[in-house]
This record gives structure tokens, sequence and C-alpha cells, in this order.
């Protein structure tokens, strides 16, 4: 199994993020280090005997692969790939609304467009 996870590990560092695709690039990376995440947790629960834990975890690391999978081998990557970046900030921008009030949460989302925008005209 953690051959399996090293593969992953190895794929994802040499994973290459382009201008052309960056919000769709970053969105992937994100997913996948978020499936890495969640397998690793899965394997050390399974291996300290925490089984009631694992399986629940092990449900989590089956729909993270859905989400990579989806993704990945969407038709239209650019296209996919970008709204699950808008999805995810949108969802962050949510936590942050709760966090600290609705402007800080505002300030937050425009500064990491804005990020992101200029990130992509840098390198174009």
């Amino acid at each position: 199994m953690t051959l399996k996870l090293d593969q992953l590990k190895a794929l994802r560092q040499g994973f290459v993020i382009r201008a052309e695709r960056l919000a769709a690039d970053v969105a992937m990376v994100g997913l996948i280090d978020d499936l890495l995440d969640a397998a690793h947790s899965a394997v050390e629960l399974s291996r300290s005997g925490a089984l009631s834990s694992a399986f629940p975890q092990t449900r989590t690391v089956f729909e993270a692969a859905q989400r990579v999978i989806a993704v990945a081998t969407d038709d239209d990557y650019l296209r996919v790939g970008t709204r699950a970046w808008l999805y995810y900030h949108r969802k962050d921008k949510r936590i942050v609304h709760f966090a600290r009030g609705p402007e800080a949460a505002k300030e937050w989302f425009v500064l990491h467009y804005l990020q992101a925008f200029f990130t992509y005209r840098s390198r174009m």
C-alpha cells in the first residue's frame, strides 16, 4: 500500500504547474495533496489498530481519489480544474467569514484571487 502512495507522492512532486492552466493545476495539486494526506492517515490508523477510525478515513481516501480522477480525466481539464479551484477558494472564504467576519473574508478572497492573477501574468 505505501509503495503506491510513494509512487503517487513522486508523481505529485514532479507535477509541473503551467501558467496557461494555473488555476486548474493548483486545484489538481491540492486535490492530490488531500488524497495523500488522507491515505497516510488511513494507513497509520490501520497500523495502530484503530479500525473504527480507519474505516471512515478510508472512505475519505476513496472520495479524494474520485475527485482527482474526475478532474484529471475530464475532456475539458482547464474548465473543470478552474471550477474546482474557485469552489475551494470560495469554501476557504466561507471559513474566513465565520472566523473573522465578512469584510475580512472579502479582503482574503480578493487578495488570493489577485495573487493568482499576478502569478499567471508573470509567467506568460
